[in-house]
């Protein structure tokens, strides 16, 4: 009998000890923008402290589209206003568990018909606490992650904002870039001709938006 009771209650402590998804050691990186201005991004590098680099998934673009819940209207968060990063890609990586002191990015501007290039900085501080694993606690989750999500956001102007995220926390804030402007796209060499037809059709599809000044300084 105390066999089968000790069996027992093996069994229930394993039922509610937290579990770590060893996928969850991973970290994963995504793009997003105010959605009346899309980026196209054309190149992500992650530089590690070793100064090796590599090339990531650009995932396509970001942005460039109406606000869905606000039909006909244009709202301020999606003028960029106290912009907060909901949404926005994300490319999961099975490589790296070590995070990079940096991404190289290159991106174009639609609004703008400009090519950029930019520094990411990943301070100490943040490498640090995307490498501390910590439980979950909401949704009746019991599970072992790490708030190890780069999200990247791209405004007008060359205005960059980073974010950390994780699992049932709040965003922190990474900090704030400006990039520089290019001739042509980084590392691809496409050049304005690649994206005139779109240009020009998006110029259309939100002039009453893009007639309104963006806000930079939410940005800066």
């Amino acid at each position: 009998m105390k066999k089968y009771l000790l069996i027992f209650m093996i069994g229930l402590l394993a039922g509610c000890s937290e579990s770590e998804n060893e996928d969850a050691k991973y970290w994963s990186y995504g793009f997003t923008s105010p959605p009346y201005y899309e980026m196209l991004i054309e190149h992500v590098t992650a530089v590690m402290p070793n100064k090796d680099e590599y090339t990531m998934m650009t995932g396509g673009g970001t942005g460039g589209f109406h606000d869905e819940q606000n039909p006909g209207e244009i709202t301020v968060n999606s003028r960029g206003y106290e912009f907060y990063p909901r949404g926005g890609s994300n490319m999961q990586q099975y490589r790296l568990t070590d995070p990079p002191i940096e991404f190289v990015v290159g991106w174009f501007s639609v609004a703008e018909n400009q090519f950029y290039a930019a520094l990411v900085k990943i301070d100490e501080p943040v490498r640090k606490k995307m490498q501390t694993p910590y439980k979950t606690d909401c949704w009746n989750e019991n599970e072992i992650v790490y708030m190890n999500k780069v999200v990247i956001g791209l405004a007008p102007g060359g205005y960059v904002r980073a974010w950390l995220k994780g699992s049932c926390r709040e965003p922190v804030d990474i900090g704030h870039f400006r990039g520089w402007k290019m001739d042509s796209a980084l590392y691809s060499g496409n050049t304005y001709d690649v994206y005139k037809d779109h240009v020009k059709q998006s110029r259309e599809d939100f002039k009453k938006e893009w007639s309104i000044p963006f806000p930079y300084e939410k940005w800066k």
